[in-house]
Formats: structure tokens, C-alpha cells, sequence
């Protein structure tokens, strides 16, 4: 069977080898993917993980306000300029946003 990728939601675990280079994210590209932390080394960076679903067409909203992927809304507010991919149970896809806020 494919790996599913389409629709499967933020929390859900990704298949690392569909996941393409740059994936679209509420109306924004985030770049990467190629490095792969576990939740205790993000939480070493001092942040917790925005998980996102890289599935063209996903959903924008149900991102917690106070740790949420960038949009092009600019009254929006802060936003995370890292975003994560799931990829396993405790293995995470790192994105990082390709422009500015």
C-alpha cells in the first residue's frame, strides 16, 4: 500500500519519504525537511514543536494562537517561523519559513 499523506492531520504520523522539500502551510512555504530532531532535542532549542500537515489543501485553522504557523495575515500576530513535520513517534521534520513574517 502508498503511504498515505493526504488529510491525515497535524498529529498524525508522515511518511519521511513522500515529504517533499518545501511544503505550503497556510497560504506559506517552510523549507527542510532533511533534518529530523526528537521532541526532548526541540525542547532543547527552548521551544515547543508547531506540528503542521504537510498535505496540499490541509487545513490552516485548530493551531493553538500562541503556537501557530505564519500566514499572510499580517494582523495576525506572532507566529512560528519553524514548523514540524511528524515522522515517526518521537522523530520530527524541521521546516523553517521561506521568507518573513
Amino acid at each position: 500500500m502508498a503511504p498515505r499523506l493526504f488529510g491525515v492531520g497535524p498529529t498524525a504520523v508522515h511518511a519521511l519519504s513522500v515529504l517533499a522539500p518545501t511544503i505550503t502551510v497556510c497560504d506559506r512555504q517552510y523549507r527542510g525537511g532533511a533534518t529530523i530532531l526528537s521532541r526532548a532535542d526541540i525542547q532543547g532549542l527552548g521551544i515547543e514543536p508547531v506540528l503542521v500537515d504537510p498535505a496540499p489543501l490541509a487545513r490552516c485553522a485548530g493551531h493553538d494562537p500562541g503556537a501557530r504557523p505564519c500566514t499572510r495575515d499580517p494582523n495576525a500576530g506572532a507566529c512560528s517561523t519553524v514548523v514540524f513535520v511528524r515522522v515517526a513517534d518521537d522523530a520530527y521534520a524541521e521546516y523553517a519559513l521561506v521568507g518573513g513574517p
